[in-house]
């Protein structure tokens, strides 16, 4: 039996230096932070075009440092709000704690900041945290910073 298409895909991508394995040259390869169902991964497509050489690393873990910020230089942030009363304090934690692996005293002060001003974040893992939110019963809404508006 076949498998059933993915509709709840989301994914963003930029240029990310990187170092040839055969030639030492350092150039941008592509990365690429994807929501595939519920797997979060980051992949790396590469073709260095001083010898040639192509290859791609699927599911890295941990993705590095410099792949967020690469992410987030070329697209930009995504904020997640949630609506005042519209869920518990205690399910916004929740939702935090398992997204984000926090202490509860983190999740509190994220959970706070979610109702109060938002969250900033890619738009993968503000997708991550909005989806468990909205499993929760929690009213969210989205958007770029720098733009207003909702999902």
């Amino acid at each position: 039996m076949p498998n059933p298409p993915i509709t709840n895909f989301v994914s963003e991508s930029a240029p990310y230096a990187t170092t040839c394995d055969r030639c030492g040259k350092t150039f941008d390869a592509r990365v690429t932070e994807a929501l595939v169902g519920d797997d979060h991964r980051w992949d790396l497509d590469a073709h260095c075009p001083h010898c040639d050489l192509a290859w791609c690393e699927c599911a890295i873990e941990p993705a590095t440092a410099g792949m967020r910020n690469a992410i987030l230089a070329a697209n930009g942030f995504t904020v997640l709000k949630v609506e005042k009363g519209s869920v518990t304090t205690a399910s916004v934690m929740r939702a935090v704690r398992i997204a984000c692996f926090l202490s509860l005293s983190e999740a509190r002060s994220v959970a706070d900041e979610l109702v109060t001003s938002g969250r900033a974040g890619s738009l993968v893992e503000v997708e991550v945290l909005a989806r468990l939110l909205r499993a929760s019963g929690a009213v969210v809404s989205t958007w770029r910073r720098g733009e207003q508006g909702s999902e």
